[in-house]
């Protein structure tokens, strides 16, 4: 008899799926001002920022949890280097919120040209950590789809999805659209975990 090992990944996938486009998707929603939005969100610190770093620890735990799946079945030592630097990429990103922080405390003491050049250059590091997010899941996706019969079939799933976000998030103006995809794709990859990834499927 089999024990699996995944149920607390499972879990956690299933809580991003809910908690990751209540966030971004109440970004879209609440205004049409984006850059407003923004500078009101990285002046302030809220309810939503800690929502922002519980949504960043489960991508990573996410992330790991499947980079010890794939290393328990058989070897996809690009695909598990594509994980590893998705997590340490996630982790930059969410850690921006230390921003938040700086700003809300030591906002008031700095010129409003020197907080618009700091909001931009941020803007543009989240942008570019974002990007840089993108060629690694699209590394992982098509190393896991080359892998043929290896790859278990809800996982080939997981990674054409996981190569669409990536697209769209590149392409930022279609970006929108992985609100709804990438939650999709965090359903797909918590039935995987609960499937047990410990044993192999022969496809």
């Amino acid at each position: 008899m089999n024990t699996n090992t995944y149920g607390m990944p499972a879990a956690a996938a299933i809580l991003l799926a809910v908690l990751f486009p209540w966030y971004w998707g109440s970004g879209f929603l609440e205004t049409s001002d984006f850059v407003q939005q923004y500078r009101n969100d990285l002046l302030s610190l809220n309810a939503k920022d800690i929502l922002f770093v519980v949504i960043g620890a489960l991508e990573i735990y996410l992330y790991l949890s499947l980079r010890r799946a794939l290393a328990n079945t058989v070897s996809f030592s690009t695909a598990r280097m594509a994980l590893l630097l998705m997590a340490v990429t996630v982790g930059i990103f969410h850690a921006t919120v230390i921003i938040d922080v700086f700003f809300v405390y030591y906002g008031a003491n700095l010129g409003a040209e020197v907080i618009d050049h700091a909001l931009a250059l941020s803007a543009f590091v989240g942008l570019a950590i974002l990007f840089i997010y993108a060629v690694f899941a699209f590394t992982f996706g098509v190393s896991v789809l080359r892998r043929g019969n290896d790859a278990a079939t809800l996982l080939k799933v997981f990674a054409v999805l996981l190569i669409a976000t990536a697209l769209f998030q590149v392409s930022v103006i279609f970006s929108v659209f992985n609100v709804l995809l990438f939650p999709v794709a965090v359903v797909l990859l918590a039935f995987y975990f609960l499937r047990n990834p410990e044993v192999v499927e022969v496809v």
